[in-house]
């Protein structure tokens, strides 16, 4: 608890609350449905709060290894779909849906100078029936395609589909200044 001061009054309130009334998010965890679904309830409150008013700026602070690629989707889709600009601020890395989140930031893309942003093509695994061996990686090819057009169509034609492929045919680690290279953010901090 952070004690608070007003003018006729003390009160203590969580750290998370005085962020959340200063319209900052933390997402410092893997993507998956609970955690997206917990930030896309975030984002949704703090765009209707100003329903009323001049859109406001949502600060997210990212610090995140990845994870599944459609609860990802499932947030930026409706990150893309508020009133407000929503800012990324990468704090520590933002790899694989990490970096696709931040890149696809509605606001200002920001990573913090000692970060990292990790760019790689999607993982999958199935077994079972060879016919469905075969449907499932054609789900994962469609969806390599998607997230290398989302991520080329961030970076404001510095990058190519083609050189985005080639970028992210394995693991592959970006300075902060890499990263503003290509396009994929727009400041250091």
């Amino acid at each position: 608890m952070i004690m608070c001061l007003s003018s006729d009054k003390k009160h203590y309130v969580s750290p998370e609350t005085r962020l959340y009334e200063n319209r900052i998010i933390s997402f410092v965890s893997e993507f998956n449905d609970k955690t997206c679904e917990q930030i896309t309830h975030n984002l949704l409150c703090l765009d209707e709060c100003m329903a009323s008013d001049a859109p406001k700026d949502i600060d997210v602070i990212l610090n995140s290894g990845g994870g599944s690629v459609t609860a990802g989707l499932g947030l930026i889709n409706t990150m893309e779909s508020l009133s407000s600009k929503v800012n990324i601020i990468v704090t520590g890395q933002a790899a694989s849906m990490g970096a696709v989140f931040l890149a696809c930031a509605t606001g200002r893309r920001i990573a913090q100078k000692d970060s990292r942003i990790m760019i790689h093509q999607p993982l999958g695994g199935y077994s079972g029936q060879a016919s469905d061996i075969l449907i499932h990686a054609n789900e994962i090819k469609r969806m390599k395609a998607l997230l290398y057009k989302k991520l080329t169509d961030t970076t404001k034609g510095k990058c190519t589909i083609k050189r985005m492929e080639e970028l992210c045919e394995r693991d592959n680690f970006l300075t902060p200044e890499m990263a503003l290279e290509l396009g994929l953010i727009d400041e250091i901090r």
